[in-house]
C-alpha cells in the first residue's frame, strides 16, 4: 500500500504540473499546491523538495521555450530576477510546506495554503521590482510593484476577472484541494501520510 501511495503522489504532481501547459488565467499555476502536497506525503523531505523543483524547471522550458516564446525571449526567462524570484519562492513554500509533514489537518492546510500564496506573491514582485524602473523608484515604486497585481480586471462585457494575486490564490486552494482531496479519498479516508 506505501509504495502505491508514493506513485499515486508522484503521478498526481506530474499531472498537476501538465496542466501548466493548458489553457489558464494568468497566474493560475499548480506549483504551490504540488509542493505542499510532496511535501507532506512523500517520505523524505529531499524528495518533496526535489521533485516540485524538478517539475516546476521542466515545465518552465517548455512554457517559456515554446508557449511563451514571443514574449519572454525563451530561454533568456531562467536569468532574470523574476524567475530567481519564482524559484526562491518555491524553497519558501517547501520551507513552510514542513509544517505539514507528519499529520496534514484542514485548518493547518488552508493557513498553510494562503500563507504561502502570500509569500509568494510579494517575494515574486518584490523581485521583479529589481528589473526596471517601470512602477517608479523608492518605497513608492516597490508599493507600486506589489499592488499592480491586486486590483480585478473589467473586461469590454462588464465581467470582472481576477488579477495576478486573486488568481494565484484561487489557483493554490482549486490545486491544494484537489491533490489532497483525492489523497484522502485514495488513502481510506485519511489524510494522515503513508511514512507515518
Amino acid at each position: 500500500m506505501k509504495k502505491n501511495i508514493i506513485l499515486f503522489v508522484i503521478s498526481s504532481v506530474v499531472i498537476a504540473t501538465l496542466s501548466r501547459l493548458l489553457p489558464h488565467p494568468l497566474n493560475f499555476a499548480p506549483m504551490i499546491g504540488i509542493t505542499l502536497f510532496s511535501v507532506a506525503y512523500l517520505p523524505k523531505r529531499w524528495m518533496g523538495f526535489v521533485l516540485p523543483m524538478a517539475c516546476w524547471f521542466i515545465s518552465d522550458l517548455f512554457v517559456n521555450a515554446f508557449k511563451e516564446n514571443a514574449a519572454t525571449n525563451g530561454m533568456s526567462y531562467f536569468i532574470t530576477p523574476t524567475a530567481l524570484g519564482v524559484y526562491v519562492s518555491l524553497i519558501i513554500v517547501f520551507l513552510l510546506g514542513n509544517l505539514l509533514r507528519g499529520k496534514v489537518r484542514l485548518p493547518k492546510l488552508i493557513g498553510v495554503t494562503l500563507s504561502s500564496s502570500i509569500l509568494f506573491y510579494i517575494i515574486t514582485n518584490s523581485f521583479c521590482y529589481t528589473e526596471g524602473d517601470l512602477y517608479g523608484t523608492g518605497i513608492t515604486g516597490y508599493f507600486n510593484c506589489l499592488m499592480a497585481g491586486i486590483p480585478f480586471i473589467r473586461t469590454s462585457e462588464g465581467v470582472f476577472i481576477g488579477s495576478f494575486f486573486f488568481n494565484q490564490i484561487l489557483g493554490d486552494l482549486l490545486y491544494v484541494g484537489v491533490l489532497f482531496g483525492s489523497y484522502y479519498l485514495v488513502n481510506r479516508k485519511s489524510l494522515k501520510p503513508a511514512y507515518a
